[in-house]
């Protein structure tokens, strides 16, 4: 009966733990309409428009936002070194602890 419990408890435990590893959080699509870019190291995302509460805190070093108008998101802790922000519009925009393009870390914008 003993050897029966320790199979059905290591079966279990072995049932929640692989559910963990599908769990990893995908990165959020901005954008609206035909312009739309997944968030992440390298993205295109020039000329996208979003509006919406994203919050994303991944990297997206290289990425570029050239033209892009972002507003609300939560860029918390985020990675955007070497990305270019060139005429992109930010506005509303939480910043705390992220890595700017040039390498500082700021708190107040990029």
């Amino acid at each position: 009966m003993r050897r029966h419990a320790t199979a059905i408890l290591a079966i279990a435990a072995l049932g929640a733990a692989v559910p963990a590893v599908g769990l990893a959080r995908q990165a959020p699509t901005i954008g609206t309409g035909t312009k739309t870019c997944v968030l992440g190291p390298g993205a295109d995302c020039s000329g996208v428009t979003s509006r919406a509460r994203i919050t994303y805190s991944g990297s997206m070093a290289r990425a570029n936002f050239t033209g892009a108008n972002i507003r609300n998101a939560n860029f918390r802790g985020a990675n955007i070194r070497a990305a270019n922000l060139g005429g992109a519009l930010v506005v509303g925009v939480t910043w705390t602890g992220a890595t700017c393009p040039n390498g500082t870390v700021t708190s107040t914008g990029c």
